[in-house]
């Protein structure tokens, strides 16, 4: 089941409050789900960074940028049938995080 992105993305200058708002409105649990879903990776415990810490090698602590995470969530991995199972609970969890990320498009900048 294909969920349309209509060709949206966020302004990087927004990174930071689409997170936010997604946060906000979805909840730091389901927000976590998606990035775990996406590489396995969390939030800071302030919510205002991504990252993934490798625990099999002892390397330490991964950064991701906000942008990575949105360039993924509007991309076409998350409705891929090839890359993840299409089960209603995922198709609608994606809609939304799109929905709520994009609601503030125009925004003032971070």
């Amino acid at each position: 089941m294909k969920v349309p992105n209509r060709g949206k993305s966020i302004p990087r200058n927004q990174n930071g409050k689409a997170l936010a708002r997604l946060i906000e409105k979805m909840g730091r649990g389901e927000v976590e789900v998606l990035l775990g879903d996406w590489n396995g990776s969390e939030l800071s415990e302030d919510g205002t960074k991504i990252y993934f810490m490798d625990t099999r090698g002892g390397s330490g602590k991964f950064s991701y940028t906000k942008g990575e995470f949105f360039g993924w969530l509007f991309g076409d991995d998350p409705t891929n049938p090839s890359e993840y199972i299409q089960e209603q609970e995922w198709v609608q969890r994606v809609r939304l995080a799109r929905e709520i990320a994009f609601e503030g498009k125009n925004d003032k900048p971070d």
